[in-house]
């Protein structure tokens, strides 16, 4: 929540290392300032960034100092914008997946990955191992995907304006959410329709604002 809490979560990072309790170290849903400021005082470095990344939301300032220093990036709920109504999307992703006989899903992974970033693709239907077996073949049949540089260049292009407001779901990042709502910023919505906004335990229905969301940063 603060600067000052996060140098002092990553010093019990750090130290859960040196005892050989964790062998890697990253962080989740920063954006560069966030990774500029944490290194400035981590002792061990930055090893990843789990991040909301997929088509239509790169947030290629983010992505840039992750590659000027050596930090991984790893995407999750990577396909959320295909659940909306973004403008340009649609069109891109299936004139790339047609093109190579793969799914919009495939040719979505595939992006990432050609544009150096790990996926994150989940499963859970323990009455059924099998499904999630299935699901996850297909999923990796998006190693087998190899796009162009000009189709790299178009499904860069589907990413409008700057994705650098990240997600935040703590109680500070939630009220701001609803302030900015009732004050009638356009926040948008995330790949479901909405986000839960919750204070304590009262559970409300707000728009997002993160990365999925073109107005975010403006807001």
């Amino acid at each position: 929540r603060t600067e000052s809490e996060t140098a002092s979560v990553w010093e019990a990072f750090e130290a859960a290392k040196r005892q050989g309790k964790a062998r890697h170290l990253g962080v989740s849903n920063f954006n560069a300032h966030d990774l500029e400021v944490l290194s400035s005082t981590a002792v061990e470095p930055i090893e990843v960034l789990e991040a909301h990344f997929g088509v239509g939301m790169m947030d290629w300032e983010v992505l840039g100092y992750a590659r000027a220093h050596g930090i991984h990036p790893v995407a999750f709920a990577s396909l959320s914008e295909a659940h909306t109504d973004h403008p340009t999307l649609q069109r891109a992703v299936s004139r790339v997946a047609t093109a190579h006989g793969v799914t919009a899903t495939q040719a979505m992974y595939a992006y990432l990955l050609q544009r150096n970033l790990s996926v994150i693709s989940s499963c859970f239907h323990p009455e059924d191992p099998q499904k999630c077996a299935r699901y996850y073949s297909f999923d990796l049949a998006a190693l087998d995907v190899s796009l162009s540089a000009a189709e790299l260049e178009v499904l860069d292009g589907v990413t409008a304006g700057r994705r650098t407001c990240t997600d935040c779901y703590t109680d500070e990042c939630q009220r701001c959410a609803a302030t900015l709502h009732a004050l009638g910023c356009p926040l948008g919505v995330n790949g479901w329709g909405t986000t839960w906004w919750s204070v304590g335990d009262n559970f409300t229905e707000h728009p997002a604002w993160g990365r999925g969301n073109e107005n975010g940063t403006r807001c």
